[in-house]
């Protein structure tokens, strides 16, 4: 969603439009005045159509098997042959789909091996065509020596701004890409294939004798990723972070000069992750969890509380300080003042009917909630409407507005008045907040 958006078509194809591929032409036209970069973009895919090979002087990446640098219109990307699409998600200049079969599809820029294909020499991947290498060695009880390479099964993927976490159908958890912040939550390198993350118990839990041990079995159910950072949630409703500056810096953790980029205003990168929420903590199931840039949201629906349907409610973990320079300048000393140290509850909602509903979507400086209610209902709203609330969080990029995560009750500037998208009887599936432009998908 930085320069580019993908769609699943008819449940069988896919679609992309903007600027998939080359991400310097992207970050460089966003400094041209509107209009010349609309005339960038033109002759960008004029030559990308007459010379394939041009590159604008160098601030164009060339064409590369069928790939353009510039989608105006929504293109078809082929997948391999009975590959249907079953999730998509975009990044800065990365696309990945997940298939019906469980395989992982990625292509874009692969500096960082952010495209998972296992190639150093590869700075791009060309198309939907190159399943992302996943393996998992166990050892063979009836070929002893011998290892079997087990492929997971993906269900879903979360991509950061240049690393992927995904999980699988029992539950693992698998990431790659850039890690020089701890984003993908196996230390601090780039990894240019997917590695499992392993999640460890706390030391306060009992003593242990071995590494084993430490090793939880847990099973993630809802992935995402922030710019820098990634959240999942477990089988017991507990949270896990890892990534840029989400946790509490220990006296005596870090005492050297060479780590003073993982630290900032009393917190540090972890390179693993990290329990930051209790499921015991809350009462009520995580239906939702996002990332923004630097903060993360979850939705809770507790159905015993309320008056007699249930009540939602938001926590929100991360970065919120107003007075944050905006390419990650000084933080306050004060943590509170520029994080929420642990999750806090900063929104409820009761439900007015059995049949309203409440989703929640990630945007990049902040996060979207959506109200819908079905049309027929019992309450007095007898016609299906769609109401959007907003929480405005100071993130690293944000614009100031909505300081500790309050909610704006009148929606977003970019639905209708009173939150509406067209004349209130769609319903709204998915909201993607882009760089700078956003997609909503509705159902009418």
């Amino acid at each position: 969603m930085w320069g580019h958006s993908a769609f699943i078509v008819d449940n069988e194809s896919v679609f992309v439009t903007g600027r998939p591929l080359d991400v310097k032409t992207l970050l460089r036209i966003s400094r041209l005045p509107p209009s010349l970069a609309k005339l960038t973009n033109g002759l960008t895919s004029f030559l990308q159509n007459a010379m394939p090979d041009a590159t604008l002087f160098g601030l164009m990446d060339p064409k590369g098997d069928s790939a353009d640098s510039v989608y105006e219109r929504g293109e078809k990307v082929e997948l391999p042959k009975n590959e249907i699409p079953m999730k998509i998600a975009t990044s800065l200049g990365v696309t990945s789909v997940v298939t019906e079969s469980g395989r992982v599809y990625m292509m874009g820029s692969n500096m960082y091996g952010q495209c998972g294909v296992d190639a150093v020499d590869r700075e791009f991947v060309f198309g939907l065509k190159e399943c992302v290498k996943f393996s998992s060695e166990t050892k063979s009880p009836s070929s002893p020596g011998k290892v079997k390479v087990k492929v997971p099964f993906i269900t879903d993927v979360a991509l950061g701004l240049q690393h992927a976490v995904a999980i699988s159908q029992c539950g693992s958890v698998y990431s790659w890409g850039k890690g020089l912040r701890g984003q993908t939550g196996v230390g601090f390198e780039n990894l240019r294939s997917p590695q499992k993350v392993i999640f460890k118990k706390e030391h306060t839990v009992k003593e242990v004798t071995s590494a084993s041990d430490r090793v939880l079995d847990l099973k993630a159910k809802l992935v995402a990723a922030g710019m820098n950072h990634s959240a999942i949630v477990d089988q017991h409703g507990s949270v896990y972070i890892w990534g840029k500056l989400v946790k509490l810096e220990e006296e005596g953790e870090i005492n050297n000069k060479e780590d003073d980029d993982h630290r900032n205003g009393g917190r540090v990168d972890a390179s693993e992750p990290v329990k930051v929420l209790d499921g015991s903590d809350i009462k009520g199931e995580i239906v939702g969890l996002e990332c923004g840039m630097a903060h993360t949201a979850v939705l809770v629906f507790d159905e015993s509380s309320g008056r007699n349907n249930g009540r939602f409610h938001v926590y929100y973990h991360g970065l919120w300080a107003q007075n944050v320079d905006a390419m990650g300048g000084s933080i306050s000393n004060n943590v509170e003042d520029a994080f929420s140290t642990k999750f806090v509850k900063i929104w409820s909602y009761e439900k007015k009917s059995v049949n309203e509903n409440v989703k929640i979507f990630g945007g990049f400086d902040f996060t979207v909630l959506v109200e819908d209610t079905v049309k027929g209902d019992t309450d007095s709203r007898t016609d299906s409407r769609t109401r959007t609330r907003t929480l405005r969080v100071g993130d690293l990029w944000g614009d100031g507005l909505g300081a500790k995560g309050n909610v704006e009750e009148d929606g977003c500037d970019w639905f209708n008045d009173g939150g509406e998208i067209g004349n209130g009887n769609e319903s709204v599936k998915t909201v993607c907040n882009g760089w700078k432009h956003k997609v909503i998908v509705v159902e009418r």
